[in-house]
């Protein structure tokens, strides 16, 4: 701990009190940060699923195939190819491609609203859309 605050150039003192208006460092402030940092350095890895066993879901719009995602990190395909030299955006909970331009701006709406897959599918159902386990 002496030496985290060190780093960051705080005396060790129990009760540290910057003057002009500057933050109040405590030993509780400090080990506080180091205990976050502990618990995300001992966190477990996000559950990732190999792409054998990834679940892909047809989304409909009526007859209309708009998107085909599955249950894996993976990247997101656009109707429109991105520039040259610019890298596919990628998403930590699943793999998709859109296949309708008129349709990309509301189911981007509901990915960004969404937590995790289970929370995508229960969002592009309730919007409407048909769901079809491929």
């Amino acid at each position: 701990m002496l030496l985290l605050m060190a780093w960051h150039g705080l005396p060790a003192t129990p009760d540290l009190h910057l003057l002009e208006h500057g933050p109040v460092a405590t030993w509780s402030g400090c080990m506080r940060i180091v205990a976050l940092l502990t618990l995300l350095a001992c966190a477990p890895p996000a559950a990732t699923v190999n792409p054998a066993e990834a679940t892909t879901w047809n989304v409909y719009d009526g007859e209309d195939i708009v998107l085909t995602v599955q249950n894996r990190p993976g990247v997101l395909l656009s109707v429109a190819h991105p520039p040259p030299g610019v890298p596919l955006p990628e998403h930590p909970f699943l793999n998709g491609a859109s296949h309708s331009a008129s349709h990309e701006h509301q189911l981007r709406q509901l990915l960004e609203a969404s937590d995790d897959m289970d929370a995508f599918l229960a969002a592009l159902d309730d919007a409407g859309f048909r769901l079809v386990v491929d």
